[in-house]
């Protein structure tokens, strides 16, 4: 199947209200409802064709077309084909043609969101567009929303508050995708939890999909899975995903896009906050920043202040605008680490994967694997616990300015755990540095034939000296 779509001629554009989420049915995935009057719209605007009439069923349609036809007479023969190719001609009908699926852009024009959206049915009241939940959130209409059933901008509508946010509507034809790249948002996912989830939900529920959006994908009461859709071939900002052979990849968040997926996310939670007057969801801060936000009762907001002279004393000003008692908790970075290696050791981090030894359940793991060499007991009490990572905090570097060496053991995604056993495999063969090993996996993307090419090249063995 061809992933390329000819370009359509068909266009169309129309602002339509919003439907109010308690006059919208439920609609799945992406898709939306519009009015019957822009079905007659689309049908006017789009490219005529001519369509055969094929009346084979008909046995009339085999009778000769003259009356003087005869097969075997020659002078008649002309006369008989011209009369047919007369009759072929005005059996065939000029209809509008519209493509399929039909597929549109919607665009927020408060803020510029914009996605793509797949049509379920022409039965929407006139004026108006019904978008799903999923759409509402990604054009950011569920903070409006909010605002709008205070009364700002809003009709009363048979005792509702009509949304009065309006969108515009953009008939696009997307090009059929023959590739996705989805990431999920959070590790720890088991590809036989979501794989047959995913695939099920994306043919049931979506004709497009919008590049940079999240997808959720529903896995048990209120519980869902979350998956960036980061890449996508044909090249473009989103692709159509019915009738075509797509191939679905998954790779897990690298740092960078971690970051930028957090970015966007509390970009989105901080106008919804807002808008409901719920708690902040902080964030970075730096010296001398007055921050002002919203802290609901037995919830807390974490800020984190990383860059300060620490030579000199930090005062920190807490005001309450409303006379509430506010507590304030100040922990440092090693404070933060201790109680990280405090929670791996005495309660474990669950992953069936994990081979962590200052882990209760990585430690479980390698003590049960009959080649792994014994490691010892580990501690079991908050006493004894930290005892033995007093030395790994001591040696950790943590001054502005200095340079931390020091190995910190956290527990990682299934990847990273797998890359750091096959680093070990080739540290143990006393060539090169586990570092270097974890360098080399990191670099070919866990080929261990790959690995060993980029150490050849570009490692330092063990035994070789510095040269200056």
């Amino acid at each position: 199947m061809t992933s390329e779509t000819p370009p359509s001629t068909l266009k169309w554009s129309s602002q339509l209200l919003v439907t109010p989420p308690i006059r919208t049915p439920k609609l799945p995935g992406d898709k939306i409802l519009l009015p019957q009057s822009a079905l007659e719209q689309l049908l006017a605007a789009a490219p005529v064709v001519e369509i055969e009439d094929n009346n084979r069923e008909n046995p009339a349609s085999y009778l000769p077309r003259t009356s003087a036809f005869d097969p075997f007479n020659p002078y008649t023969f002309s006369a008989e084909a011209q009369a047919r190719t007369v009759a072929s001609s005005s059996s065939r009908t000029r209809q509008p043609q519209l493509p399929h699926p039909l597929t549109f852009r919607i665009t927020n024009p408060n803020n510029g969101r914009a996605v793509y959206a797949g049509i379920r049915e022409f039965s929407a009241e006139e004026g108006e567009v019904s978008l799903s939940s999923f759409l509402r959130g990604v054009l950011g209409l569920e903070a409006e929303s909010t605002t709008t059933a205070s009364g700002v901008g809003a009709d009363a509508v048979d005792g509702n508050a009509k949304l009065a946010a309006a969108v515009t509507v953009d008939v696009q034809q997307l090009p059929k995708g023959t590739y996705v790249r989805l990431r999920p948002v959070e590790a720890g996912y088991e590809s036989e939890d979501w794989k047959a989830l995913l695939e099920r939900h994306l043919r049931e529920n979506f004709t497009t999909l919008t590049i940079g959006e999240v997808l959720r994908i529903p896995r048990g009461r209120n519980r869902h899975f979350e998956f960036l859709v980061d890449k996508a071939a044909p090249d473009g900002n989103g692709i159509c995903i019915v009738d075509t052979d797509l191939e679905v990849d998954i790779e897990p968040l690298n740092e960078e896009q971690a970051r930028e997926t957090l970015r966007r996310r509390t970009e989105k939670a901080s106008l919804e906050n807002k808008a409901k007057k719920k708690s902040s969801t902080g964030g970075l801060i730096s010296k001398d920043q007055d921050i002002s936000g919203r802290v609901g009762r037995g919830e807390y907001v974490d800020y984190e202040l990383k860059d300060w002279n620490s030579s000199k004393e930090i005062h920190l000003q807490l005001e309450a605008a409303d006379g509430a008692d506010l507590d304030v908790f100040i922990s440092p970075l090693t404070r933060r680490i201790e109680r990280r290696y405090l929670s791996q050791m005495l309660t474990g981090c669950g992953k069936p994967w994990c081979r962590n030894e200052y882990c209760k359940t990585g430690h479980q793991q390698r003590s049960s694997q009959p080649s792994s060499s014994p490691s010892g007991s580990l501690p079991t009490s908050s006493k004894d616990i930290l005892q033995t990572i007093k030395p790994l905090l001591d040696a950790i570097e943590l001054k502005p300015g200095g340079v931390n060496t020091a190995p910190f053991y956290f527990c990682v995604d299934e990847m990273s755990q797998q890359r750091r056993i096959v680093g070990e495999m080739i540290a143990a063969e006393t060539v090169y540095d586990i570092r270097w090993c974890l360098a080399a996996l990191e670099a070919s993307g866990g080929d261990l034939d790959k690995a060993r090419d980029w150490l050849n090249g570009w490692a330092p063995k063990r035994d070789e000296t510095r040269s200056e």
